[in-house]
């Protein structure tokens, strides 16, 4: 674990290795890690649809359902503006899925 973190650590791109770490402690369980690196890829990046998408399906396994379904709700606005449904209609299924 600790060269997989120094490995990511040493990537140029801060945000591409905080998307990564949260998808492997997402994968390892680790919930509570993998929301707050989602969160912050989505703070730093709003227009990147499937960080949004990893950090409600995260808040939605930890039970924070309502914070979850705002964010799907976003997701799925940002996905409608930026006309993206042809490259984003997995992403725009699950979550309209997950939201109801």
């Amino acid at each position: 674990m600790k060269l997989l973190i120094k490995g990511l650590s040493s990537c140029q791109n801060k945000l591409y290795y905080k998307f990564t770490h949260g998808v492997i402690m997402f994968k390892l369980g680790i919930l509570e890690t993998a929301v707050e690196d989602f969160e912050e890829v989505s703070r730093e990046n709003p227009k990147e649809s499937i960080a949004h998408f990893n950090y409600a399906l995260t808040l939605f396994q930890l039970g924070r359902y309502t914070t979850s379904i705002s964010i799907f709700e976003y997701l799925i606005d940002l996905i409608l503006v930026k006309q993206s449904i042809k490259f984003e209609k997995q992403i725009l299924f699950d979550s309209y899925i997950l939201k109801a």
